[in-house]
C-alpha cells in the first residue's frame, strides 16, 4: 500500500515563488542573577534558541552591559545560549542589561533577554563559641584526658577570620587560627601537675566582628593517684577457615582498667598461628587478635593470648581463642549476564547505530572463562571470549536490511558453570527513510514484513 501526507504547517505551496521562512524563538526573555558585592560571580543560565518555522535560522548573539557576557555570540537554531554575570568591581545595587538575538531574515527577529543583576551589599559576620566551658577529668601522675571540642560557628553573614590563644601552661588549643566554622581540639596536660583543680581560658578573636572576644572557660579535676584493675571484653573467641584459603578478619578484645589510675600492659600468644597487637599499650586499648591459617591442615587449635600489667589487680588475664580450620571446597563459578534484553534503532540505508555494552560477571567463586557469540549476521559482539568480570562491545549493521524489526541473539557460554548458556535478546528496527518531493510535499512508505514502498504524489 501507498501513503502519502502534505506537510500543512509553516510550508509554502508549489508554484508560490516564496521560501521557507524561519521563525527566531527564545524559551526566556527575562533572566535574573543575585550575587554579593566583590563577591563570586553566579552561576551561568541557559536560553535556548531555536527555529519554530523552517528552513536555516543563522543567528548572532550580543550583549549591551560590560558585566553581562553571551556565549556562543553566533551559532544555527536549535542552541543553547549561556548567559553569565561578572561582580567584577560592581558596588551593590540592581543593574538591568540585554541580551540581544538577530537573524537576518527571520520572523521575531531580533528578540531580546532582559537581565536583571541583584548586587548585595557585603555580610556582617559575628562570632559565636560552643560551648562556652569546659571539664577536664585526670590523675596526678597518669594519662591525659581526651581532647574535646569547641565550634566555632559565624552566626551572621560574610566571612569570618579567628585566632585562638591558651592562658594556661596545662591548657592547649588547636587551629590557632582558622576560617568560621571550625572546630577547635582543647587539650589539658597533666604533667606535673599536682592533686587540685584548675581553671584556664581559650579566647577566640576576630577583628572587626561582632561577638569578638569569646571566652571558653575550662576547669581541669586532677585527681589523687588511684588503684588499676585489669578487665578484658572476652575470654574466648572462635575463628573459621578454609584450608589453603584466606584468614579470617580479625577480631577485638577491649582490655581496660575497671579501678583508678594508670593501666599499662602486655599481651602476647603462646601459638605461631595466633597473633596480638598492639604488644603494649594503656587501658583503655583494643586488641586485634587474628589468626593465620598458612600451612595449617584442616583441623580444630587452641591457643591463647595472655595480657599482663604489673601492679594490676586480676592481671594476668587470659582470652582462649579456638580455630577451626576446615576442608578446601571446590570454587563453583556462577555465570551472569545484565542486561538481558538491548534495543538498536536505525534508518534503511543509513548510518549504524552506536554500540552497546553487557557486562558478563562471575557471581559465584573460582574462573569463569566464557565465549560470546550471535546467531544473526547483522549482529556482533567483542570481545568473542573472555575471563569475567568483562564487558561486552555489542554491534548492529544496517548493511542492506529493509526496513523491519529484526530479533536476534547473543549467546554467553561458560562450560561448568551454573547458569550457563546466558542469552541477550537484541531487538534491531530499521525504519524507512523520509524524503522530500517538489512542490512541498513529503513522501512516507509503509513498511510491512520488512519490505518498504513509496509513491510521490504531484
Amino acid at each position: 500500500m501507498l501513503y502519502g501526507w502534505i506537510c500543512a504547517d509553516n510550508v509554502t505551496p508549489a508554484g508560490s515563488g516564496n521560501p521557507p521562512s524561519p521563525i527566531l524563538h527564545l524559551s526566556s526573555s527575562a533572566l535574573t542573577f543575585n550575587a554579593t558585592q566583590a563577591g563570586s560571580s553566579p552561576s551561568s543560565q541557559s536560553v535556548n534558541v531555536t527555529n519554530t518555522g523552517v528552513g536555516t535560522l543563522n543567528f548572532t548573539a550580543s550583549s549591551d552591559s560590560a558585566w553581562l557576557t553571551v556565549t556562543p555570540t553566533s551559532g544555527t537554531a536549535p542552541q543553547s545560549l549561556q548567559i553569565s554575570s561578572t561582580v567584577g568591581t560592581l558596588a551593590a545595587g540592581t543593574y538591568t542589561g540585554h541580551i540581544t538575538v538577530t537573524s537576518a531574515g527571520a520572523q521575531g527577529s531580533p528578540a531580546t533577554v532582559t537581565v536583571t543583576f541583584v548586587v548585595a551589599a557585603p555580610p556582617q559576620p559575628v562570632l559565636s563559641v560552643s560551648p562556652g566551658s569546659l571539664t577536664f577529668n585526670a590523675t596526678q601522675g597518669g594519662a591525659n584526658p581526651t581532647s574535646q571540642s569547641v565550634n566555632v560557628t559565624n552566626a551572621g553573614t560574610g566571612i569570618l577570620n579567628f585566632t585562638a590563644s591558651s592562658d594556661s601552661t596545662w591548657l592547649a588549643v588547636t587551629p590557632t587560627s582558622g576560617t568560621a566554622p571550625q572546630s577547635l581540639q582543647i587539650t589539658s596536660t597533666v604533667g606535673t601537675l599536682a592533686a587540685g583543680t584548675y581553671t584556664g581560658h581559650v579566647t577566640v578573636t576576630s577583628v572587626g566582628t561582632q561577638g569578638s572576644p569569646a571566652t571558653v572557660t575550662v576547669t581541669f579535676v586532677v585527681a589523687a593517684p588511684p588503684q588499676p584493675v585489669l578487665s578484658v571484653s572476652a575470654t574466648s573467641l572462635t575463628f573459621n577457615a578454609t584450608q589453603g584459603g584466606s584468614n579470617p578478619a580479625s577480631q577485638s578484645v577491649n582490655v581496660t582498667n575497671t579501678g583508678t589510675g594508670t593501666l599499662n600492659f602486655t599481651a602476647s600468644s603462646d601459638s605461631t598461628w595466633l597473633a596480638a597487637t598492639p604488644a603494649s599499650g594503656s587501658a583503655p586499648a583494643s586488641l586485634q587478635i587474628s589468626s593465620t591459617v598458612g600451612t595449617l591442615v584442616a583441623g580444630t587449635y587452641t591457643g591463647h593470648v595472655t595480657v599482663t600489667s604489673s601492679g594490676a589487680q586480676n592481671s594476668p588475664a587470659t582470652v582462649t581463642v579456638t580455630f577451626v580450620v576446615a576442608s578446601p571446597a571446590p570454587p563453583q563459578p556462577v555465570l551472569s549476564v545484565s542486561p538481558l534484553t538491548l534495543t538498536f534503532n536505525a534508518t534503511q540505508g543509513g548510518a549504524n547505530p552506536a554500540s552497546q555494552t553487557a557486562n558478563v560477571t562471575n557471581t559465584g567463586t573460582g574462573t569463569l572463562n566464557f565465549t560470546a557469540g550471535s546467531d544473526s549476521s547483522w549482529l556482533t559482539v567483542t570481545p568473542a571470549s573472555g575471563t569475567a568480570p568483562q564487558a561486552l562491545q555489542v554491534s548492529a549493521t544496517v548493511g542492506t536490511l529493509a526496513a523491519g524489526t529484526y530479533t536476534g541473539h547473543i549467546t554467553v557460554t561458560s562450560a561448568g558453570a551454573q547458569g550457563s548458556p546466558g542469552s541477550i535478546t537484541v531487538t534491531f528496527t530499521v525504519g524507512l527513510p523520509s524524503t522530500p518531493a517538489a512542490g512541498g510535499f513529503f513522501i512516507r512508505g509503509s513498511a510491512r514484513a520488512n519490505t518498504s514502498t513509496a509513491t510521490t504524489v504531484a
